[in-house]
């Protein structure tokens, strides 16, 4: 059976063959997802089925019938026979989730070598109107097709919402055309680093919206404030409180805040700061149709605000005691910006304490507030981070940020989003949920495998009714779902120990240096910045890790990244960058005494490249990566 599971079906014997002469019949309402269907059909079986608006033997009647409201707006019927199909909803939107349920029986049948699709009778609607799921392509930037495929995916789980997280401290990832210097200076980092630049232009923001609107997807954009904005201070330092920054080189991610971060945040006490919100949601709301805007909202900085003498002046004019009070009038003159243009706000809430915006909806990942909030008579969606976070490894022994939790399939099966305590009027104020996929330590290649099989359970967990889940059930379905998205491209998640370390190029790597099984001498020459090598104890004089080439190569440059972002200070004071075209006899070529040593060679072949710890250390050593052009 399907996922996510049916809220009522039955099976019976026979199939529905599809071939040549199957037909769909669709006319009005309809006419949109039998094309759609058509093209996904064809895409499976090599058959193009032709549309008619009369139905035909063995074919597929796809109805719009506005007697059943009783099934909502996304709600729908599916009847397969041998003799053909009905898929029947209220709205274009049912209709389609039934189509995504014909396909899934479909595909379980042809990985198994039988074809048509199974009878059965299911009559389905979600449990929940908001089943999101969030991408940060901020940390990482994402090509179009990635984002393409992920909407595909998406709408094959039945998931109607996609929170497209644009902007961050490491990056804006979206063309605002009255400020060219988002895109022009604050959507590049490290040249090195996959995905590390990038970004949307409006003309691909309007074919990727119109993309997921044929999927009947909504696409909630967020446009990060007041902090989460060093990437946009870096190109408009006059909106900081001070009104400079300095640029200042990360590893892996490129910071653009000064040391003391005091560039992290949009100045409260500019009204040039509002002006510039102002114009870039302008453009925001130009290009995605969606209700709502997201905000962000999260994670300010303390003690920026206080020490400004703009934000003081203005915490004096307005009876604001604290920089919280602050962050709330800041977020509420942002967001009435936003409804003066008819659609709503939507931020993270680290806090309730001085109320919401006007009908902005609570989005919580932490702090427990969704009965507060509930209770207070905001709407809001349940993101709670140990049920939901994708970025948090599936299993133990990936690498990861000490502060990260693991989060397996089962628990997060085993999540609801409305808590208990709630009366039914209460409860109605939780929309939904979203699953979010954060990219600091996430690049392209681990996206399938972050979101597999996770999203599944999730999918299920906010579109079937609660008393009609149960694990061992799904797990079997699971299971039997993973030769069908194998085909399609999707790897589920495997233990980290069962995944071998590609490097950059063929090579040999090893090390004198006791280390993690995790963080393997591999990662420091796998062409990733989101993993590296570290070791679990200090390394003494002499200490080395060398890589081999399989075959020597004539190398431009070397470029070695120091410390990790994932661990705390790490980085090498002394030692010694050598190569080698033999891989026998090393000359020195640098120094190494930063976080980023930069070797122009002379062109001659290199068959090894080492590094040498040169004095005793006091704190252990990772290694990001050791870039080679």
């Amino acid at each position: 059976m399907i996922i996510p599971l049916p809220a009522h079906f039955a099976t019976a014997e026979g199939a529905l063959p599809i071939g040549a002469d199957t037909q769909i019949s669709a006319s009005g309402e309809a006419a949109a997802t039998a094309r759609y269907l058509s093209e996904e059909l064809k895409a499976r079986t090599g058959h193009r089925l032709a549309i008619s608006d009369t139905q035909a033997t063995h074919g597929i009647a796809l109805i719009v019938d506005a007697n059943l409201s009783r099934l909502g707006d996304e709600g729908y019927q599916l009847h397969v026979m041998p003799s053909g199909a009905v898929i029947q909803a209220s709205k274009a939107a049912g209709l389609f989730y039934g189509t995504q349920s014909l396909l899934q029986l479909l595909d379980r049948e042809r990985v198994e070598g039988r074809s048509g699709v199974p009878a059965v009778e299911i009559e389905d609607a979600p449990r929940y109107g908001w089943r999101g799921f969030m991408l940060d392509s901020a940390r990482h930037f994402q090509s179009m097709a990635t984002i393409r495929r992920i909407l595909d995916q998406m709408a094959y789980l039945k998931l109607n919402v996609f929170h497209w997280h644009l902007t961050d401290d490491q990056g804006w990832r979206l063309e605002i055309k009255r400020y060219p210097k988002l895109t022009e200076v604050g959507s590049r980092r490290p040249a090195d680093e996959p995905g590390g630049a990038g970004f949307y232009s409006q003309k691909d923001i309007r074919e990727i919206v119109s993309y997921a609107r044929d999927r009947h997807i909504t696409i909630v954009p967020e446009i990060e404030v007041p902090a989460h904005c060093t990437a946009a201070m870096a190109c408009y330092p006059e909106l900081t409180c001070s009104g400079k920054h300095e640029m200042q080189g990360g590893i892996g991610l490129h910071h653009f805040n000064s040391a003391a971060g005091e560039g992290a945040i949009f100045c409260a006490g500019r009204e040039e700061t509002y002006e510039f919100i102002h114009n870039v949601l302008n453009e925001v709301m130009d290009l995605f149709p969606s209700p709502v805007i997201h905000m962000g909202g999260d994670e300010r900085p303390e003690g920026i605000w206080s020490n400004c003498p703009c934000c003081k002046a203005v915490m004096e004019k307005e009876g604001l005691k604290t920089e919280s009070a602050l962050q709330g009038y800041f977020m509420r003159r942002a967001c009435a910006f936003v409804n003066s243009r008819g659609r709503r706000t939507m931020a993270w809430c680290p806090t309730i304490e001085h109320g919401l915006p006007a009908g902005q909806i609570a989005e919580d990942w932490f702090f427990d507030l969704i009965p507060g909030i509930a209770k207070q008579g905001h709407d809001a969606v349940n993101a709670r981070d140990r049920f939901t976070y994708l970025d948090y490894p599936n299993y133990p022994g990936r690498q990861k940020p000490s502060w990260m939790p693991d989060l397996n399939v089962q628990r997060m099966y085993e999540f609801n989003p409305t808590p208990a305590g709630l009366t039914p009027e209460q409860e109605k104020r939780v929309l939904g949920s979203e699953a979010s996929l954060w990219t600091e330590f996430v690049e392209d290649r681990d996206l399938s495998e972050s979101m597999f099989p996770r999203l599944l359970g999730f999918a299920e967990v906010v579109w079937t009714p609660a008393a009609g889940r149960e694990w061992t059930d799904f797990e079997s379905r699971m299971k039997g779902m993973e030769k069908p998205l194998s085909a399609m491209g999707i790897t589920y998640a495997a233990p980290a120990a069962s995944q071998p370390v590609r490097t950059a190029r063929p090579a040999t790597v090893t090390t004198s240096m006791s280390f993690d099984p995790a963080y393997r001498p591999e990662h420091a020459f796998d062409g990733r910045f989101v993993r590296c090598f570290a070791t679990n104890a200090p390394p003494r004089a002499g200490d080395h890790l060398t890589i081999t080439l399989n075959k020597p190569a004539d190398l431009r440059r070397i470029t070695l990244y120091a410390g990790a972002d994932a661990i705390d200070g790490a980085l090498l004071e002394d030692g010694s960058l050598e190569i080698s075209n033999d891989g026998k006899r090393f000359s020195k070529a640098a120094d190494i005494h930063a976080k980023q040593t930069d070797v122009d060679l002379p062109g001659t072949p290199v068959k090894a490249i080492r590094v040498t710890v040169n004095a005793d250390m006091t704190h252990n050593l990772a290694i990001t990566e050791i870039a080679v052009k």
